[in-house]
């Protein structure tokens, strides 16, 4: 019954999908992008807290750690 409403009525479809598609596309316009994903969280939340002490405690980079390996091959002979 569904398909058969489609197929039979693919403007009112068509029309009702790009309003949809409209109406939540306009909200890119309302981001903010913030690269601290623990910001988004409510001021009160217990662990935006301990992170936040953390975060003041120790330097950038001291809690997650990494190694980064570059390799390749020596061209200067």
């Amino acid at each position: 019954p569904i398909a058969k409403f489609v197929v039979g009525k693919p403007g009112l479809i068509g029309g009702a999908v790009l309003l949809f598609l409209l109406v939540t596309g306009a909200n890119v316009f309302n981001l903010q992008y913030e690269f601290n994903s623990v910001k988004n969280f409510p001021k009160d939340l217990p662990s935006r807290v301990a992170f936040e002490i953390v975060e003041d405690q120790f330097n950038k980079g001291d809690l997650a750690q990494s190694t980064v390996l570059v390799t390749g091959q020596n061209l200067s002979q």
